[in-house]
């Protein structure tokens, strides 16, 4: 294994371990456990991610790079604990599905975020909170979704986001 990717799964691990409540945690590794091969090794979408996501690692790359904004965004809008943790557990897990339960797919399957229950529940995985975090999941392709799933923000809320991660952008990254 390269350096690079040992220091990206350095820091994906670093970053599971934000979460605090420890069976919220304890259930992401347990499902990591499980995720198919294709998670650590395959690229993100062509289509919605950075170009140096589109290469080899480049799903784990993109899902750390998540998990850093929504530590950001947390941190933005001091979100409680339980909130916070079900939110980064979620980031942590959302595109383990990508390339199907078994990771055989060989492009990105639409219905991905779905697959993230299908895999807890082949493996009999849970915690406390499990369900919201694997709604979490499933809502989180918003507007490339189906169905179509629009948060709902206010714009001074949205203001207040995009200006504290725009000036976390350099750490986010």
């Amino acid at each position: 294994m390269d350096d690079g990717f040992l220091n990206l799964m350095a820091d994906f691990v670093s970053s599971i371990n934000e979460i605090r409540d420890d069976d919220k945690r304890n259930f992401v590794f347990n499902m990591l456990e499980h995720t198919p091969n294709a998670f650590w090794i395959k690229r993100a979408s062509r289509n919605h991610h950075l170009e140096d996501e589109r290469g080899s690692h480049g799903n784990l790359r993109h899902t750390v790079r998540v998990l850093h904004g929504v530590i950001a965004l947390c941190e933005a809008t001091q979100e409680d604990s339980d909130i916070r943790d079900s939110i980064l557990a979620a980031a942590a897990l959302h595109d383990v599905g990508r390339y199907g339960i078994d990771g055989n797919a060989e492009s990105t399957i639409p219905d991905h975020p779905f697959v993230v229950r299908l895999i807890a529940a082949k493996y009999a995985l849970h915690c406390p909170g499990v369900d919201h975090i694997l709604k979490i999941i499933e809502d989180h392709m918003g507007i490339y979704g189906e169905p179509i799933f629009l948060p709902m923000m206010g714009p001074s809320t949205m203001l207040h986001t995009v200006d504290y991660l725009l000036a976390q952008l350099p750490e986010i990254l």
